[in-house]
């Protein structure tokens, strides 16, 4: 099975972020809706309202059909709900 593609919205939003000065950013697809839920423009604050969203929103997120994008410094990556959670550990 080969990996999906990251789809251009993703890229879009993350340009739109780089563009206000804010490189760091979390982006999800959720059910096909895209939505922006963390950014920021040092890793320190991200690293602080990612675990903040980790603990109020990531629980609710388990049973859903989701792909997690992290923006870090500009670079899209796909990620699991896993791998943020050890990201944060």
């Amino acid at each position: 099975m080969t990996p999906k593609s990251v789809p251009s919205c993703v890229y879009k939003t993350a340009q739109a972020y780089v563009d206000q000065r804010k490189p760091f950013a979390l982006i999800i697809l959720l059910d096909s809706m895209l939505y922006a839920e963390v950014s920021a423009k040092t890793a320190i604050v991200f690293e602080r309202l990612l675990k903040d969203w980790t603990a109020e929103t990531l629980p609710t997120l388990y049973r859903s059909n989701i792909r997690t994008f992290l923006v870090l410094r500009g670079e899209v990556k796909e990620v699991t709900l896993n791998r943020i959670r050890t990201l944060l550990k």
